[in-house]
């Protein structure tokens, strides 16, 4: 646990993002008490044998694998193991899945139905792109009638321009953290995505997240301005390629495309 402990202290002194702290420590601490002999004295088979599971998904692997070789990573660099268990892991390959954004009557749905505060954490997704984590932690004064500053994955921050609906559900609110409990306390990441997630249940739309606004932002904003790397800076995406998987092409638009070939004389 001391090791443990001493990589987590490296990564928030390298500025890493507390949601990223939070899942890596979970990860770790998993995996110490699973194994017979803890997390610093393991074999390469014995990570294999716990990262085999028939129930967890390709992307849970692919997740968990990240914080296993980042952890034996460092420990082996600076000595902290004899060598880095965790060379064989290989690395489960995820299927590129589809976008699935919210529908414009879904949103409008979403808006009439949801209570707050649960209703302008969906209109901030919408209308900014932001994740879970970027709502739990955007304070009042980071939205101002020009922009919003949003803080992503790995302390990377980013301004959206501010949406007039945006503004006017953001402008009466108090200084502090936008998403609170009833207790005044900040919201977590986690506990808006879970709780987000049961309140479209109870609304009738299961099976859409507060991620899925974020695609519906992506979506409607490429069809928009038709420039993948506008939508890829407001995501706050490293690669284009991944903003491509949030943007859904409509079947209008394929058409619309073909319609635009030259014709031939």
């Amino acid at each position: 646990m001391d090791l443990i402990d001493a990589h987590l202290a490296f990564l928030r002194s390298s500025g890493y993002a507390a949601d990223t702290l939070d899942d890596r420590r979970r990860v770790l601490r998993t995996l110490d008490n699973a194994l017979l002999f803890g997390i610093a004295d393991v074999t390469p088979d014995e990570l294999t044998t716990w990262m085999d599971r028939p129930d967890w998904s390709t992307q849970t692997k692919a997740t968990y694998r990240g914080h296993i070789v980042g952890f034996y990573r460092w420990a082996a660099a600076l000595q902290h193991l004899c060598c880095d268990p965790s060379t064989g892991l290989v690395r489960p390959k995820v299927p590129q899945g589809l976008p699935h954004p919210a529908t414009e009557d879904e949103l409008r749905q979403a808006l009439a139905e949801l209570p707050e505060p649960w209703r302008l954490y969906c209109l901030i997704a919408a209308y900014t792109g932001a994740r879970a984590g970027e709502v739990s932690r955007l304070n009042r004064h980071e939205v101002t009638p020009e922009r919003v500053l949003l803080h992503g994955k790995g302390g990377k921050d980013r301004y959206v321009p501010t949406d007039p609906y945006i503004w006017a559900a953001v402008e009466p609110l108090p200084a502090g953290a936008i998403a609170v409990s009833k207790t005044g306390l900040r919201r977590s990441p986690g506990h808006v995505s879970t709780v987000f997630g049961r309140m479209m249940r109870r609304i009738g739309l299961a099976h859409l997240t507060l991620h899925s606004f974020r695609h519906r932002f992506a979506t409607v904003l490429l069809a928009a301005c038709g420039n993948l790397r506008v939508v890829q800076e407001l995501l706050g995406h490293a690669s284009p390629t991944t903003t491509a998987i949030y943007t859904l092409v409509t079947d209008a638009q394929r058409r619309d495309a073909i319609a635009k070939l030259p014709r031939l004389a």
